[in-house]
């Protein structure tokens, strides 16, 4: 039990660190850490960590993933799951990039 709370805590913490210098490299990205709202085929609207509401266009080049980065799809989208998203910003828009519905966290 103390081992899986280490890695609980361990694990993130080591992601945020390490991640810093790509949030920097990439000026128009953002990474955000939230729970789904809603979602539909072509967005989906996520409250993050902070508290802040977003919406994100789906689109074709959209990249979901599981835990270990495996393969997932739009159809594994659940309401209420945590999730972390890569997304970049379009214009006026944001779209996700990667959407991770592990939500950071691995077993």
């Amino acid at each position: 039990m103390a081992n899986r709370k280490y890695w609980t805590i361990t694990l993130p913490l080591t992601f945020a660190i390490l991640s810093t210098g790509a949030l920097f490299a990439h000026e128009t990205g953002k990474h955000l850490v939230g729970n789904v709202d809603s979602y539909n085929a072509t967005s989906m609207t996520i409250t993050t960590t902070s508290n802040e509401t977003f919406t994100l266009k789906l689109v074709q080049k959209t990249r979901f993933v599981t835990r270990r980065g495996e393969p997932a799809s739009r159809k594994d989208l659940k309401t209420g799951s945590r999730v972390v998203v890569h997304a970049r910003q379009n214009g006026s828009d944001w779209e996700a990039s990667e959407v991770d519905l592990s939500g950071g966290l691995t077993d």
